[in-house]
């Protein structure tokens, strides 16, 4: 499976054959960055419209979503420690979320 961010302001998710399996319309600005988790279990998306979402994999829904200072440029997850996604904004702004499964979790900024 492969996830693409688009000007759209959609992201979409293909299958390894280059056929579109869905196309996911919660933002409201380009999509600037996605990653699929490790588990294959969620699609995290970033974008011009200040968002970051967590879309479940097998349901294709929004399971969350957190607001960032300015426009998301990347965004990335990992297993480790039980969860955690890192997004950066174009004003530098690090931002942490410890478990992707945390929708009334904080950010942390560094």
């Amino acid at each position: 499976t492969i996830a693409s961010g688009s000007e759209d302001s959609t992201a979409r998710l293909w299958n390894l054959n280059g056929y579109l399996v869905h196309k996911f319309d919660g933002h409201t600005a380009p999509v600037t960055c996605v990653d699929i988790t490790e588990s294959g279990r969620h699609i995290l998306t970033g974008s011009k419209d200040k968002h970051v979402a967590i879309y479940s994999a097998s349901t294709l829904r929004e399971v969350g979503r957190w607001v960032c200072e300015s426009a998301c440029g990347c965004i990335a997850s990992s297993s480790r420690n039980g969860g955690m996604i890192a997004a950066g904004d174009t004003t530098g702004i690090t931002y942490v979320l410890k478990s992707v499964l945390s929708p009334c979790g904080e950010w942390r900024h560094f």
